[in-house]
């Protein structure tokens, strides 16, 4: 018969000390994890899943992006801006590139929207799981205060892949997304005098940085399907129990 108080996980096992959170005694195994298995258990129970339907929306308009975005390149070399007439701005290739623009610009807010309804769902969900993320309006409102947009989105996101575990790209996510700016908007202003193969390059890694976006919400919820204390604990025993073995 044990003396002292039994482990809350592992009835079998003596406990060493308990859990900062709830108080329930752990046993030296289950003191390596912090919170106890149980507080583990209600995180995963309160922290709320980003919807799949993410996958689908940012997949689908992240796509409808690249495309509009590959589009307006060539449409754009059409034209000679170095030496545009009055006649130039109501010709066919003109007008293309207007309706063309004007979807893209749509569809740019809609990924735009989506991706936001998303980050702030994913903070939600960090939260659960213990991480350390501002509050969600503030994480919002970042984006769109300049000089802070440039480093805050991805310190945030970087935070909770710490806290999280999640295995996502954002370094070269937020580093192509960086570069396509600085490219796309020295090659506009000097499209008419050359700059046009530079925003052509800017396109090209503006076209990856917004596929990325994809992988990051599907890495995402392949981490948050993943999250399964009970399963952890079960496959952390099967280790001890094997390497406890004698060989």
């Amino acid at each position: 018969m044990q003396d002292g108080a039994a482990c809350a996980s592992h009835p079998s096992r003596q406990s060493v000390g308990t859990c900062g959170r709830c108080g329930r005694f752990s046993c030296d195994a289950c003191a390596k994890t912090a919170p106890c298995l149980e507080c583990q258990v209600l995180q995963r129970q309160a922290a709320g899943s980003p919807s799949p339907v993410f996958d689908l929306l940012i997949g689908i308009s992240a796509s409808l992006y690249a495309i509009c975005t590959l589009l307006t390149v060539p449409a754009l070399g059409q034209i000679d801006f170095s030496n545009l007439t009055r006649k130039d701005l109501f010709s066919g290739p003109m007008f293309f590139l207007a309706g063309l623009e004007s979807v893209y610009s749509v569809i740019g807010t809609v990924l735009m929207v989506v991706w936001l309804i998303w980050y702030s769902a994913a903070i939600d969900w960090a939260r659960g799981r213990g991480a350390v993320v501002p509050k969600n309006f503030t994480a919002i409102a970042c984006w769109f205060v300049p000089v802070v947009n440039f480093v805050h989105p991805y310190l945030t996101l970087r935070n909770i892949r710490r806290d999280t575990g999640v295995r996502t790209p954002l370094e070269w996510w937020w580093g192509l997304f960086m570069l396509s700016l600085a490219l796309t908007a020295v090659g506009s202003l000097g499209i008419g005098r050359g700059g046009f193969p530079l925003f052509v390059v800017g396109s090209g890694v503006e076209v990856i940085a917004v596929l990325l976006c994809w992988r990051i919400v599907r890495d995402f919820r392949q981490a948050d399907q993943s999250w399964d204390p009970r399963a952890a604990m079960s496959l952390r025993d099967q280790n001890d129990n094997t390497s406890a073995s004698p060989s």
